[in-house]
């Protein structure tokens, strides 16, 4: 990082640090739930309790010295303690698979070797995993370093690795460690491709931060910084694509600080738009960073920007919870470049413990901004097109639109626009108050109709909100099969209290609320989080969205552009090809969770909006969940002064007709595609009772089928991912989807290489045949077990989880999350075996090569 956006970052964190400033920046302290330490053999061991995955733990071994590739792959391959069985498929038999990179990853200074979910469990497994990592380290001479986390219990596992680590004789320090120079570019790199839609992609480089200040505050607040550059960045964009009339497809942002590299710092920003406006995207991206390094941020956009990232802050820093595979990040990216291994809440009270002007933090972040881009110095721009784009036009257009700038401001909210929002006509009372049996919370009928579900959870200064009402989209006037997958989109091109979609979604977000819009086939639902100041906001703003509320024609309009090129783009990831599947299994599928080719007419906001008022209007079918960090007594004080706005109606509400017949069939397609696209689906689809027990029984087959399936794709160098959609309307059926990606030669034991699709899929044929044929054996069931007791333990720590359970039952009248731990144990083989054969006469499959 450059001394002159060092001396600006201090300058921004000074205030937090004013007692310790005279002796430079302090150092962050370390989270309570990580231990580190150094064993007598020079091994630096960081160990982390982590229940996010109940009986899982991934481990890791970092071997800063170690550049040969071909060592890692013989040492999973044979092991000096694994005499008679390869290290790889040990992990297999221990339904350990790949993950997406494989098992090695080549950093730029460091190997580094992880394997994520091993059954902790299962004491010769663990065990067998600790004298692993312990004969990996003898591959390397020089000191490195050992991380675990997950469901352990650090003080044994700390003697255990003490004990282990007398096989290993004492690790030295590097005489040649790795160094970092910072190489400056005068001119623009410009590279092309082709590719399916217009892509363009401007990558920023700058120095990394000197190592003595990884573990203070300074990286910390420059990723503050880029977050908010990033937040106006892209509201510029897409008011200026807006404006000229281009589709943005997508906008993304991405800063990749000193923590996740050995390299130079990157601000990376990504447009994707039609592939014939490509030129045009150039000029107008160029003039918008042009301009932002000229001219800086404005006053709205500091607010909006520094909003948006100090209330997402607050509201997720108590209630964070690290995956075991984050946590492996941050202490390798500790252990590597010396970044600081603080907690969540650390970082968030320093960071809104800042006291700046606001004028002189629009100066700071103005000039952070400067300090990044620049027309040509140290700057890569990729991009791609149908047809290969030519170099030097594209190197001429990005200097024109820089010369040109673009003045095109975006439309910012300010908290001045709450008032917008309309106010209750009239107060409700309480007709009824209930416990609430699923939840444990309690319930509450008012005179409107309106039912409010209240629960009060362990989240610290935020709570989960929903709001839904049955009746799905076959009440849509005239709704076609295709149209289906694109109501919940169209659900958010709505103005709302007069303000524009954008600006909506903004005020919400500087709000620190989030909110997702679903209009499925048995209800409309927003789901979201907030800070717990914000309830009186959300529920207005829950009131407004039910019946003050418009479609927005020009919004829609670009909608339909922008989502055609994204259905071109992604039709063959796993939610294109899902939309396929479902469509050959069941012709005439309206499958409303993807994508579909065609897109909706004209008139199609209108009827989604017509629908919508209605359901506004049906207050009889209306509830509201609220669980969090609330006060039980303010919680029915607010609900008592804004509910009386939901008028009194009452809807019929109609089940959906519409039938959809699987049929038997066994078909395969093959298509070609990009490396990135590469890889086998299969998908299976049966009837089958959409119940506690038919769901636990269906979660119970994922889990064996993905166990079983680590073994069977282990020599092919493929990894896979199972998962399963169970539905009860229009008719009770489930829907199994097995996807398997190839994983990079350099991420494979010694040994196996990659296989062809063909050889991979008929390995899935096997695994999937075999289980419908046999009963799995009790150690293959238990194993199963265990990982969905895990499953759902952790969800079961999730709030957001307890509150679409509850939509689920009220919408569905069906319960099916409580009680599973009786479910779980009384599954059998035969129950497993019953899915498989249920599913066999239907499946289908899609090759991408």
């Amino acid at each position: 990082m450059s001394l002159k956006r060092i001396l600006l970052i201090a300058a921004l964190i000074l205030p937090v640090a004013a007692p310790l400033a005279a002796q430079g920046l302090p150092s962050l302290g370390k989270a309570s739930e990580i231990t580190v330490g150094t064993l007598p053999d020079g091994i630096t061991y960081y160990l982390v309790h982590n229940d996010s995955s109940p009986g899982y733990a991934d481990f890791a071994i970092v071997q800063p010295s170690r550049s040969d590739r071909v060592g890692p792959r013989n040492d999973l391959s044979r092991l000096a303690h694994f005499r008679g069985r390869k290290p790889y498929r040990f992990l297999a038999n221990a339904g350990v698979g790949y993950p997406s990179r494989g098992f090695i990853q080549h950093l730029r200074n460091a190997t580094v070797m992880r394997f994520p979910g091993v059954p902790v469990g299962e004491s010769a497994v663990y065990d067998s995993t600790l004298l692993m990592m312990m004969d990996i380290a003898l591959g390397s001479d020089y000191r490195q370093a050992m991380v675990i986390s997950g469901d352990v219990n650090v003080s044994a596992v700390l003697d255990r690795i003490r004990t282990l680590s007398m096989t290993v004789p004492m690790r030295v320090e590097d005489p040649n460690p790795f160094s970092y120079t910072w190489r400056s570019q005068d001119s623009t790199v410009i590279t092309t491709a082709e590719g399916p839609v217009g892509l363009l992609r401007v990558t920023y480089r700058s120095p990394r931060t000197e190592p003595e200040l990884m573990n203070t505050i300074q990286p910390v607040m420059s990723k503050v910084l880029a977050s908010e550059f990033d937040i106006v960045l892209r509201q510029r964009l897409r008011a200026a694509f807006t404006a000229a009339g281009l589709p943005l497809a997508d906008c993304r942002y991405r800063y990749t600080g000193s923590s996740e590299t050995a390299g130079d710092e990157m601000f990376t920003l990504t447009v994707e738009t039609a592939p014939e406006r490509l030129y045009d995207a150039v000029r107008i991206v160029a003039g918008v960073l042009s301009t932002l390094d000229d001219k800086g941020v404005t006053a709205d956009e500091l607010t909006f920007a520094r909003s948006v990232v100090s209330q997402a802050s607050a509201r997720d820093a108590g209630n964070t919870r690290l995956s075991n595979a984050e946590y492996v990040d941050k202490c390798v990216a500790a252990y590597l470049y010396g970044s600081n291994l603080a907690s969540a809440s650390t970082l968030n009270d320093l960071f809104n413990g800042r006291r700046l002007d606001p004028g002189r933090e629009r100066e700071l972040l103005s000039r952070y901004i400067s300090a990044t881009l620049s027309s040509n110095r140290n700057l890569h721009i990729h991009a791609r097109s149908t047809v290969k784009p030519d170099a030097e036009h594209i190197r001429a257009l990005f200097a024109r639109g820089w010369e040109e700038g673009c003045t095109t401001q975006a439309d910012i909210p300010t908290q001045a626009d709450t008032l917008l929002i309309k106010a209750p006509h009239k107060k409700v009372k309480l007709r009824n108050t209930a416990s609430d049996s699923f939840s444990g919370g309690t319930m509450w009928t008012f005179s409107n109709g309106v039912s409010v579900i209240f629960k009060k959870t362990s989240d610290k200064g935020a709570f989960h909100y929903g709001y839904m009402v049955r009746g799905g989209w076959t009440e849509i006037s005239g709704i076609t099969g295709a149209e289906s997958a694109f109501a919940s989109d169209v659900a958010a091109l709505r103005t709302v209290a007069t303000m524009s979609p954008e600006r909506w979604d903004n005020l919400l977000a500087m709000n620190g609320i989030t909110l997702k819009r679903e209009v499925l086939l048995s209800d409309v639902r927003y789901t979201g989080t907030a800070p717990s100041g914000c309830l009186s906001l959300v529920l207005k703003a829950l009131v407004a969205m039910a019946i003050d509320s418009e479609p927005d024609a020009a919004a829609y309009d670009r909608y339909r552009q922008e989502k055609a090129i994204r259905i071109l783009r992604d039709r063959y990831t796993a939610q294109g090809t899902r939309a396929v599947l479902d469509s050959t299994m069941s012709p005439g599928y309206i499958y409303a969770a993807g994508s579909m080719p065609a897109l909706p007419d004209a008139t199609f906001p209108t009827r989604v909006g017509d629908f919508l008022r209605q359901k506004g209007l049906n207050s009889h079918n209306t509830v509201i969940v609220l669980a969090g960090d609330l006060n039980e007594a303010s919680v029915l004080k607010h609900l008592n002064q804004v509910l009386g706005a939901f008028p009194t109606g009452q809807q019929r509400i109609t089940r959906p007709r519409h039938a959809y017949p699987i049929r038997k069939c066994w078909t395969t397609t093959a298509v070609k595609g990009t490396w990135h696209d590469k890889g086998v689906t299969m998908a299976m689809s049966a009837p089958w009772p959409f119940s506690a027990e038919g769901t636990t029984v269906l979660s119970l087959a994922c889990a064996t089928l993905e166990g079983e399936l680590a073994k069977s794709l282990a020599n092919k160098g493929y990894t896979c991912y199972v998962s399963a959609d169970a539905s009860l309307l229009p008719a009770e059926k489930i829907t199994l989807y097995i996807n398997c990606y190839p994983v990079p030669v350099s991420g494979l034991p010694t040994g196996v290489e990659l296989a062809s699709n063909a050889s991979t899929l008929n390995a899935v044929r096997e695994a999937v045949n075999r289980l419908a044929r046999e009963e799995v054996s009790p150690a293959v069931l238990e194993r199963a077990k265990t990982k969905v007791r895990s499953s759902f333990t952790a969800q079961g720590q999730n709030t957001a989880w307890l509150r679409d359970l509850i939509l689920y039952r009220n919408s569905l009248g069906r319960e099916i999350g409580g009680a599973w731990q009786n479910r779980v144990n009384a599954a059998t083989a035969a129950d497993v075996q019953a899915v498989f054969t249920a599913l066999e006469p239907c499946k289908t499959e899609f090759i991408v090569q």
